[in-house]
């Protein structure tokens, strides 16, 4: 087997981070975990390792199928990992992190349908704080929610779906800091 020239070797590189940079970049515009940045670096670690298990090992010890199936292993779970990690909702993105406040009489079922209706729109619930109205005769509350995972879209249809409810008062998208 022909070693390839100093110039195929890094057109075949510049392939595997173009092609990586593709699906990373696919990825980040749907907000998934692994971006742009992940999927480059894997492909182009991939083909680097496979390319050095190919033609830098010379002698009868060569056996590049040893290293593309460490390659693959690996790749399989880094997709394991991305796919079902626990740690899922933990590295979404910042810039999707939502917080806001609802306003409502207690007694209804009111933060079931909300939790609800945010889980059921792919959002991860990351925060709750409730407070009670200073006027116990009202029996109002309020909840500030903190969730992460949702797009400015996606957020307003599940929290459209509770905002027609009778016992809500209000939604308010941007809370106050005060507390």
């Amino acid at each position: 087997m022909d070693a390839p020239s100093s110039l195929e070797l890094i057109g075949r590189l510049a392939l595997a981070l173009a092609l990586g940079a593709v699906l990373g970049l696919e990825r980040e515009t749907r907000h998934k975990t692994a971006g742009l940045r992940t999927h480059s670096l894997v492909a182009l670690g991939a083909a680097l390792f496979t390319i050095a298990g190919a033609y830098a090992v010379v002698g009868p010890q060569n056996d590049p199928s040893q290293i593309a199936a460490q390659v693959v292993t690996g790749a399989m779970a880094l997709g394991v990992v991305v796919t079902f990690g626990p740690l899922k909702p933990y590295v979404m993105f910042r810039r999707s992190r939502r917080k806001f406040e609802v306003r409502y009489r207690s007694g209804h079922g009111t933060l079931d349908a909300l939790f609800t209706a945010l889980e059921s729109a792919g959002g991860r619930i990351m925060g709750v704080l409730t407070t009670e109205s200073d006027d116990p005769s009202k029996d109002l509350r309020k909840a500030t929610v903190d969730v992460r995972g949702l797009g400015e879209v996606e957020l307003a249809k599940a929290l459209a779906s509770v905002a027609d409810r009778e016992e809500v008062i209000g939604i308010d998208h941007a809370p106050s800091t005060d507390s």
